[in-house]
């Protein structure tokens, strides 16, 4: 356990590890790559085919729209004009797909051999008919796959299409978030027929298979794969049921009962929020759009509360046996994930100083946020709060845990990455080992390979020793108290591939050592055979190793007047929040 001589060592180790850090004047303009862009586009698929995709607007969990029997993409964004109902629906603002795109990520597509609105065939590729929902599945996963639209989803399924959702989301269970299923088909139509009324249904679905390649849904293959399916985990759901009788190919009147009361099953079975006062036939996203725009609007919200929302403080437990501490606040995405410095625990972003913000809790006010221990990162006097492991580590060590840590405690990406000090190195890793995972990088006046880089060996020999530290003492006492070995975590960021353009902002420390380290040494604080001048060697070293790490993308922005030395977070954390903050606006937009 530490004692008042490790707090003491601790208190050192600080004032050793400032020394990497120092001015750098070089700035760079603020420039930042866009996220998803609108399109509309045929998109290649594989095996020489094409489905048209349109997609809009930005944030998490992407809604994907999947339209009934023959339904192109314009099922979203047209509207029946309720003083004209037999008419053409035609383009409205107020229509799901536009309104949708006002606070998420919204998509909607061209199966094969559907028709628009206006009675013209789609330019998806045809294919053979009948056609399953499971293989409707498969085309969906492919076009969300190869347009690189990445989950988690809410799907929102219309008719047909809610059986396309529901398997979907039974298939690729860690892909969706939640489901609206509007007006949908389902098993629990057959068993609410009579015999005769199902044949009769199933005879109404074969007239549409024809030589012309339109689409013509397979149902009695689709249900009985759909029997031997997976259960959907537990998710949001939302069934909407149509309320004004409608001919569905059945039989006559007689049959719309059965239509409701598979509803019901259907409700019943997914434990969902079922709307059946609707005021509204069949195509419910074109006589009500409001409505199904709040049902989507309350199965996001409540897909991003579970995800990521929930204060959570404790152990989490990464595999085998092994566990984590970690701590998370807020709400939103992308998530902020804040990695501290050498022997920095979860803590050190909730502390600063003279009353000012901290960094976690003012960033939880704007998006989700996490941080952790790393094992041997103490905590005040106590020992770290995550299990021990063998000491030194690396940064490898690191990312292998922190990626098992999110995952296992179910905080989905993407994430912004916010490294200070050592830590700036283990994000800088993250981002290149699971590029797909990260979508901006805050470094808060980073350890980097370049100071190694800009100093002679015999120089770079003395610097080792300062960061590392002499814990020899703490060690004693403490055993797996965290080490580092910081030439072979270089050489693992040496080997990483180079990380992809994405928003980056990059603070340095602006106080000088070089006149500080002779007093310092008389002090006490620094040992005795450290050169005198060694603050000025490591000033320029770091200017050089700061400016290199602000050219890693071609959109950075670097400050370099933060008015502060090492630890920025704690001595100006108003300029790290809104660093962090910039981040998290360039990639929602």
């Amino acid at each position: 356990m530490p004692n008042e001589s490790m707090k003491r060592q601790f208190r050192l180790d600080v004032l050793l590890m400032v020394l990497i850090s120092f001015v750098n004047s070089f700035n760079v303009p603020n420039a930042f790559a866009t996220g998803n862009k609108n399109f509309g586009e045929l998109v290649e698929i594989g095996g020489g085919r094409k489905i048209h995709l349109e997609c809009r607007g930005t944030g998490s969990p992407t809604v994907v729209l999947i339209s009934g029997t023959r339904g192109a993409h314009d099922d979203w964004t047209d509207l029946i004009d309720p003083n004209h109902p037999a008419g053409a629906p035609k383009p409205g603002e107020s229509a799901v797909f536009s309104q949708l795109s006002k606070f998420t990520r919204v998509c909607a597509y061209d199966r094969p051999g559907t028709t628009r609105n206006d009675n013209t065939v789609t330019d998806s590729t045809l294919v053979p008919q009948p056609t399953t929902a499971q293989q409707g599945v498969a085309d969906l996963h492919a076009l969300l796959t190869a347009a690189k639209e990445p989950g988690p989803y809410v799907l929102v399924g219309h008719s047909w299409g809610g059986l396309i959702a529901r398997l979907f989301a039974s298939t690729y269970p860690d892909e969706v978030s939640g489901l609206v299923l509007v007006d949908p088909a389902s098993e629990f139509l057959k068993i609410s027929l009579t015999p005769e009324q199902w044949a009769t249904y199933i005879k109404a679905t074969k007239k549409l298979i024809e030589s012309k390649g339109l689409e013509a849904p397979d149902h009695a293959r689709t249900l009985d794969l759909l029997r031997r399916s997976p259960r959907i985990p537990t998710i949001p759901v939302v069934v909407l049921t149509s309320d004004k009788r409608f001919d569905f190919g059945a039989g006559g009147p007689e049959t719309w009962a059965a239509w409701r009361t598979a509803h019901d099953r259907l409700a019943k079975l997914l434990n969902a929020k079922h709307v059946s006062d609707t005021n509204s036939g069949h195509a419910i996203q074109m006589e009500q759009p409001r409505l199904v725009i709040e049902s989507i609007k309350g199965v996001v919200e409540a897909a991003r509360k579970s995800a990521r929302g929930g204060d959570f403080a404790g152990l989490v437990d990464i595999g085998d046996g092994h566990k984590m501490y970690l701590k998370c606040g807020g709400t939103g995405s992308p998530s902020v994930v804040l990695v501290g410095g050498l022997r920095a625990s979860a803590d050190d972003w909730s502390i600063s100083d003279k009353s000012k913000p901290t960094v976690f809790t003012e960033v939880e006010k704007f998006t989700r946020v996490c941080a952790s221990d790393r094992p041997g990162t103490p905590v005040g006097e106590k020992p770290s709060r995550s299990d021990p492991v063998p000491q030194p580590t690396t940064a490898k060590d690191a990312v292998v845990d922190l990626h098992a840590l999110l995952g296992a405690a179910g905080e989905a990406g993407p994430y912004v990455l916010v490294g200070h000090s050592y830590g700036g190195l283990i994000v800088r890793l993250y981002a290149s080992t699971y590029p797909k995972d990260v979508s901006g990088l805050v470094l808060v006046d980073a350890l980097t390979e370049g100071l190694q880089d800009a100093e002679t060996p015999e120089q770079w020999a003395i610097q080792r020793k300062l960061i590392e530290g002499d814990v020899r003492e703490s060690v004693a006492e403490y055993p797996a108290l965290e080490r580092i070995d910081v030439d072979r975590s270089f050489n693992q960021i040496r080997a990483a591939p180079p990380p992809r353009s994405i928003p980056l902002v990059v603070l340095s420390a602006d106080r000088p050592w070089g006149p500080q380290v002779p007093s310092m040494i008389v002090a006490g604080k620094l040992p005795a055979d450290i050169p005198p001048d060694f603050g000025y060697v490591t000033d320029a070293a770091q200017k050089k190793a700061q400016e290199r790490l602000a050219k890693l993308v071609s959109n950075e922005k670097h400050i370099t007047n933060t008015n502060s030395g090492h630890e920025i977070h704690k001595e100006q954390p108003q300029l790290v929040i809104d660093a962090i903050r910039e981040v998290v606006e360039a990639v929602r937009s």
